[in-house]
């Protein structure tokens, strides 16, 4: 793991990159953008996606970030680029271009220095005059356990009182509302327009936050707009994923891609231990996008998602499918192997990572069904798949593959009886 600060920077384009080689020698750099990287230098860090989403920015390592800085070309971007840095990460410093003066006002009710073209001395040297006015982000512990968050119009929490939303792992602190505090208690209610400052675990509240903004289910939005189709087989079951999301829709061009409808592989022997099928694994990697190994077990009124230890959002991934597709609960699993196989510090982190998946459940309104199996990670969720619908499951792309240890996501992609959407994480 790198020693060095983590900057986030949205957008690859010239200033992106030569901001980046003023950078890399003492900041590990995490470029975001929508294009390919060419131009980019090999000390950079590469993450393709929308800059404004959450799995996006948590690929990218949002999380515990040191500063993050916006060069897209749309301004409007770079807001809520900025916006969900500064309240949702707590990232301390967090700087903007901006193509219009007129939104410098903006940027900086966000607590965001902002520099525009026409007035970029101007506005730099005012931010040095006025820096003793900034307000700082280090609150609490500083570890984004404080989130302040405003209820919009379409929130589902407006009307809801505390007793109702019946808090776990977090709570609401305080409600701002028409510029006078509101300390809540149990029948307070939340309306539009609140600020409310939430207090609770940095390992969900940037999902609460989001929960408490607007509510929604964007699947597959935060990826593209579309459903691909690269099989003809699969077109049925790609048309009703597109049909019970928000895709606008199914094509087969991978440059609107949201989700990735392919028919898996046909079964061969070396899919027993994971070797062989070097272009699948590669092409399933190369994805931003989830991609879905169609099997034709739709619909999808049972959901798995295998819990992994990391950080590679498929606890999130199958609550918003989940959400979506109205289905009322998930199923989250690990499987415990043997102490001595894979040491107690690992057991500890699966079981954390469980526990996790239960309270990011509860934020949401959505039951999810801890399951502990034990034995054999492969041969354990083959089996306990069978009674299910969808299979959610991450995958931690270029990881290499040994006989002693083979890899559990590799041989479920393969092996899988049901449908299963995988996300690649790409080692963040």
């Amino acid at each position: 793991m790198s020693s060095k600060p983590r900057v986030i920077i949205a957008g690859a384009g010239q200033t992106g990159r030569a901001l980046c080689a003023r950078l890399y020698s003492l900041w590990d750099v995490v470029v975001i953008d929508l294009e390919a990287k060419e131009g980019l230098m090999p000390e950079v860090t590469f993450v393709g996606g929308d800059a404004t989403s959450s799995l996006v920015l948590k690929r990218a390592g949002m999380e515990g970030a040191a500063a993050a800085i916006a060069l897209t070309g749309r301004d409007e971007v770079n807001l809520e680029f900025c916006r969900l840095a500064r309240q949702i990460y707590q990232v301390p410093q967090v700087l903007s271009s901006a193509r219009q003066s007129e939104q410098l006002k903006t940027f900086e009710e966000l607590g965001v220095l902002a520099i525009s073209r026409p007035d970029s001395v101007a506005s730099t040297l005012h931010s040095r005059i006025g820096r003793g006015k900034r307000t700082t982000a280090d609150v609490g512990l500083g570890q984004g356990e404080i989130l302040e968050v405003t209820v919009l119009a379409n929130s589902p929490v407006i009307g809801k009182s505390m007793l109702d939303l019946s808090p776990q792992a977090w709570l609401v602190a305080a409600i701002f509302r028409k510029g006078r505090l509101v300390v809540p208690h149990g029948q307070t209610r939340v309306e539009e327009g609140d600020r409310v400052l939430l207090v609770g675990e940095p390992a969900i509240l940037p999902a609460i936050a989001d929960f408490f903004r607007a509510g929604e289910s964007e699947f597959p939005l935060q990826f593209g707009n579309k459903v691909v189709v690269t099989d003809p087989r699969v077109r049925e079951e790609a048309e009703y994923l597109a049909d019970h999301t928000k895709a606008l829709g199914i094509s087969e061009s991978l440059e609107e891609a949201g989700c990735i409808a392919q028919f898996p592989p046909a079964p061969q022997w070396l899919d027993n231990v994971g070797w062989g099928r070097k272009a699948f694994f590669q092409q399933v990697e190369s994805q931003r996008a989830p991609v879905l190994l169609a099997r034709g077990t739709f619909p999808y009124e049972s959901i798995l998602v295998a819990v992994s230890s990391g950080k590679g959002g498929e606890i999130e991934l199958a609550i918003d499918v989940a959400r979506m597709l109205g289905v009322p609960k998930i199923t989250a699993a690990v499987v415990l192997p043997p102490t001595l196989v894979s040491g107690a510090e690992r057991l500890e982190e699966l079981k954390k990572a469980l526990q996790r998946a239960v309270r990011l459940g509860q934020a949401f309104r959505l039951e999810v069904i801890p399951i502990t199996l034990s034995g054999n990670p492969i041969h354990q969720l083959l089996e306990y798949s069978r009674e299910f619908h969808l299979l959610v499951m991450g995958h931690r792309a270029g990881r290499g593959i040994k006989l002693t240890r083979p890899d559990v996501s590799r041989l479920l992609m393969l092996r899988s009886k049901i449908s299963t959407l995988v996300l690649c994480n790409r080692g963040r």
